[in-house]
């Protein structure tokens, strides 16, 4: 399958850890939609984190499309398209204790995912609205639970946000009885920032990066799907659908 758009010029195509390849999310590739798919469908998944109600290919460009970075919480010379999806595959390497590699470092390991280990989650960066900063999420699929794979992704993209893109603000937003998630977001550095609520009424646990200027609404409601409506799109730009589309 020929790629028509290889990376995104602001997010780096490849991060690594000593354990982990992080593949991002390119638009027109369908296994990417496959993974985001397998993993926000989990029956164990959706019921620690909720149903995101995303079932097809179109439901996951529309959410993407939805959810992606604000210019105005990203550096002066960083400014996303519309195609700039912050959301990476996780896999583990293949040989992980011979490739000690990490940080942004691409040359020695190939994106092609048939290159790597198995697929284990995402991680990634989202922006519900406006008003609110950047936020982190991460999931794993449950065979790969407790072995640490939130926390080694989510400080490489806290590590490529900081240092290679300079971005100083964004939060992190886990539900109150995710217990794990909760965890990780410790973990990988962020300190307790108050407490947001969804659209559904359910309480989440409001995570921020050290000395951000930035405080939420206590009255404040986050919209989890995004509120870019304006931007919705129909169908989905991967080549699979287009094929389907021409047949």
């Amino acid at each position: 399958m020929e790629d028509k758009k290889m990376s995104s010029p602001i997010f780096a195509p490849v991060l690594q850890t000593p354990r982990l390849a992080l593949i991002l999310f390119n638009i027109h590739n369908p296994v990417h939609y496959d993974n985001v798919l397998a993993v926000v469908n989990d029956p164990k998944v959706i019921a620690i984190m909720g149903d995101m109600e995303m079932r097809t290919h179109a439901n996951c460009s529309r959410f993407l499309r939805s959810t992606r970075l604000y210019p105005k919480w990203m550096p002066p010379n960083l400014a996303p398209g519309q195609d700039d999806y912050a959301t990476w595959s996780i896999y583990l390497k293949p040989n992980p204790s011979t490739e000690t590699a990490s940080g942004t470092d691409s040359t020695r390991l190939s994106a092609n995912e048939e290159t790597l280990g198995s697929f284990v989650g995402l991680v990634s960066f989202g922006q519900r609205s406006a008003e609110i900063p950047p936020d982190m999420g991460w999931a794993v699929l449950p065979p790969f639970w407790r072995q640490g794979i939130a926390t080694e992704a989510g400080a490489a993209i806290w590590r490529h946000a900081t240092q290679d893109l300079g971005m100083r603000d964004f939060i992190a937003f886990p539900l109150e009885t995710n217990v794990g998630s909760i965890q990780t977001a410790k973990k990988i550095g962020f300190v307790d920032g108050g407490k947001i609520r969804d659209q559904q009424g359910k309480q989440h646990l409001l995570f921020v990066r050290p000395d951000m200027d930035w405080s939420a609404d206590e009255d404040g409601i986050v919209n989890l799907k995004g509120d870019r409506t304006e931007e919705e799109a129909e169908g989905c730009p991967c080549s699979r659908c287009e094929d389907q589309e021409k047949q």
